[in-house]
């Protein structure tokens, strides 16, 4: 059984006990990891009672240096909310390197997965060799290589994962494009531990992180129909709707 984590806030029974029914009917035992609170990190650091204060970096502009000499500009400062889920998804990453897990589960708690997955999850894990990241939900905006084949999880090919990104030439071709989101997304070991390499300071939303496979090099999957996979529709998102548009160049 694979492991589960479902990220959630301690005020957020309702949507908890709704992903934890999902995901226990497609046969997960899910754990819960509460989130952190982005307002009281912030809070905590202003009154200097935090030790966040040196792994928080609060930037209007950050820029960022990808391979073949190519850089990446992300606008704005994270909001509270961003920070708080930013920071609980680096927390998860970095249980799994203190249990030594070779992959988990991670799920926000608007997710619901849907009934698929309690046999598409076993045999994602049989080509567990191939990639570092499978999202469950998806949004992709990232250029692929036409040669690059899918590879199919269910023998009417209704079901499939894909490799996004073209490798090393994604810092020219995909230097801006990302693949969202991570409401609900399988990651290894070595995966995790490349994301807290270069997750601290916490600067980048946790989509941009996990997706953004110029920056972080990863071998990112999607699955697809992604729509008979996963529910995010079910609860409003934790992220204020003030968010930041945090806009590429």
């Amino acid at each position: 059984m694979i492991p589960t984590f479902v990220i959630s806030l301690p005020k957020d029974l309702e949507r908890r006990e709704s992903c934890f029914k999902y995901a226990k009917n497609v046969g997960l035992e899910p754990t819960y990891f509460e989130a952190t609170y982005g307002k009281d990190v912030i809070e905590e650091i202003k009154s200097g009672i935090s030790d966040w204060s040196d792994k928080v970096a609060f930037l209007d502009k950050l820029e960022i240096n990808l391979p073949l000499f190519r850089k990446v500009t992300i606008e704005d400062c994270l909001s509270a909310a961003e920070l708080g889920c930013a920071i609980s998804h680096l927390r998860v990453y970095e249980q799994m390197v203190k249990d030594n897990l070779e992959y988990a589960l991670i799920m926000e708690d608007d997710c619901q997965l849907l009934e698929p997955c309690k046999w598409l999850l076993p045999e994602i894990l049989k080509f567990k060799d191939k990639w570092d990241v499978v999202q469950l939900s998806n949004n992709s905006g990232i250029r692929d290589l036409t040669f690059r084949g899918k590879i199919y999880l269910s023998e009417d090919h209704e079901f499939y994962m894909k490799r996004e990104g073209m490798g090393f030439l994604d810092p020219i071709f995909n230097r801006r494009r990302i693949a969202l989101l991570a409401s609900a997304y399988i990651i290894n070991l070595k995966g995790a531990k490349r994301l807290l390499e270069i997750g601290y300071p916490v600067r980048i939303v946790a989509d941009y992180l996990l997706g953004l496979v110029s920056y972080n090099q990863l071998r990112l999957f999607t699955c697809h129909p992604t729509e008979k996979l996963v529910n995010v529709n079910s609860f409003t998102s934790n992220l204020e709707d003030t968010r930041p548009k945090h806009k590429l160049r």
